[in-house]
């Protein structure tokens, strides 16, 4: 059997072609292998073709889970609340949870409990990263613009629901979208909302933040 010569690989992921090697076997057996070793709980799949053996899964630093979420969607770089957590600028800390910047779209993938969540952005705004001990990650200001980027976003969410708009999302995006709205504090309320708005209202979102699409996203969890 050889159930535990594919322990020989040494790579942090590997796909058909390392495999078939390793097992001295074809690349179509290897992708059965693959699908079979999966279901046994030996192999770890993270997307087609990409697998990282279940007994390094277990113990991956967090250097080697940021290498996997740069392959998760590719181009991608490790940012937001992840970034600033490793620079240690955050003391919000995930566990389980990577959030990476994408230009092709966002997404998450959920594998051996652990969230790999990508987010889209323009082209123009996909850059301010380098690579650091294997893994893209942004630099330290980048990380920060990225994370403060989207209250711009949420802002004009909220004003299309005041104005009588429908916010029809699934409850795994109504989560991700109420963990973003916790990490906003009130001076990113005054200094990234106040140059686009009157005074009484930068007053009431340094107040109340988005009470009112917090509300809405309640009230969808109820329904």
């Amino acid at each position: 059997m050889n159930y535990r010569k594919h322990r020989a690989i040494d790579q942090l992921y590997f796909g058909y072609h390392e495999l078939a090697r390793v097992l001295d076997i074809s690349i179509d057996a290897a992708r059965a292998t693959a699908v079979r070793y999966v279901q046994q709980g030996f192999l770890v799949r993270l997307k087609r073709n990409v697998y990282v053996r279940a007994d390094r899964w277990e113990h991956l630093t967090t250097p080697e889970l940021f290498a996997l979420a740069n392959v998760g969607q590719t181009p991608s770089y490790v940012s937001l609340m992840s970034a600033l957590c490793f620079y240690q600028v955050s003391t919000q800390i995930q566990r389980g949870f990577v959030e990476s910047v994408a230009v092709h779209r966002t997404t998450t993938i959920e594998v051996g409990g652990v969230v790999f969540s990508y987010v889209k952005v323009k082209p123009a705004l996909y850059g301010g990263f380098s690579r650091r001990e294997g893994f893209f990650i942004a630099e330290p200001e980048k990380a920060y613009v990225d994370a403060r980027c989207f209250l711009r976003d949420f802002f004009d969410i909220e004003f299309i629901l005041r104005r009588g708009g429908v916010l029809n999302v699934a409850a795994a995006t109504r989560d991700e979208l109420a963990r973003i709205m916790r990490t906003f504090t009130k001076r990113d309320f005054t200094t990234i909302l106040g140059s686009v708005l009157e005074q009484e209202e930068r007053a009431y979102y340094v107040k109340h933040g988005f009470a009112y699409l917090r509300s809405r996203l309640e009230l969808q969890d109820g329904a």
